[in-house]
């Protein structure tokens, strides 16, 4: 890829700022009342905030097409068009081993915890809008930015599986709730394996969209 591992950390400090400025904003005109609405649009905003960072300071900047970032078909084969599906049985597998170790332990915080009580779901407009950022948006906007920009940037200088390491736990990180760290290390893990294999974001999107699908159905209607 023509962008930097510097351009890479820029892209993270950025996308760090932004992404505090715009939940105090929301909190402090909001007060405090997060709706299921308004934590759409917010989540919204700062993904659209992503897209258009990973373009600036890739595409744009090094004068390439957005096929540099994996928004191109994968490769053709057999194993290319099965992996996702593979992935996402892994991932949901190995996620449900350690909640269930984490739970025999009585580790609770180490469990990842269902959507905040604090978020109102209530209405079809709000969970149609929080659909479309966690299963549409969301998935698109992480792996843009996490396979397709920050491990395709980091890999000439770290390699690949330094390269995969540090994105994952990137990626892991970003979600804040400390039980998620290591089931989304994990999955980052299965991604960046996937992305290197198939040489398309478009296969991590389904893959983490169906995750997100699984769950976002679970947190409705389970």
């Amino acid at each position: 890829m023509p962008w930097k591992a510097t351009d890479v950390i820029l892209a993270i400090a950025i996308l760090v700022f932004v992404s505090i400025a715009v939940i105090a904003i929301y909190i402090a005109v909001g007060g405090g009342v997060v709706s299921g609405v308004g934590f759409s649009i917010t989540g919204g905003s700062i993904y659209l905030f992503v897209l258009l960072t990973c373009w600036a300071l890739g595409p744009f900047r090094y004068g390439v097409s957005l096929r540099a970032l994996g928004l191109k078909a994968p490769a053709a084969g057999r194993a290319s068009n099965s992996l996702p599906a593979g992935v996402v049985v892994a991932s949901v597998a190995f996620t449900g081993l350690y909640v269930g170790l984490m739970s025999q332990l009585g580790w609770d915080s180490f469990v990842p915890d269902p959507l905040p009580d604090e978020i109102d779901l209530d209405g079809t407009w709000a969970i149609l809008a929080f659909g479309v950022v966690a299963v549409g948006l969301g998935p698109l906007a992480e792996e843009v930015f996490f396979r397709g920009f920050l491990y395709s940037g980091f890999k000439d200088r770290l390699g690949m599986w330094r390269s995969a390491v540090l994105s994952s736990f990137l990626f892991a990180l970003m979600h804040v709730d400390p039980g998620v760290l290591i089931p989304f290390f994990f999955t980052g893990m299965l991604l960046a394996l996937l992305y290197e294999r198939t040489g398309s974001v478009w296969s991590c999107v389904v893959v983490h969209a169906t995750q997100n699908a699984l769950a976002f159905a679970i947190t409705v209607w389970g």
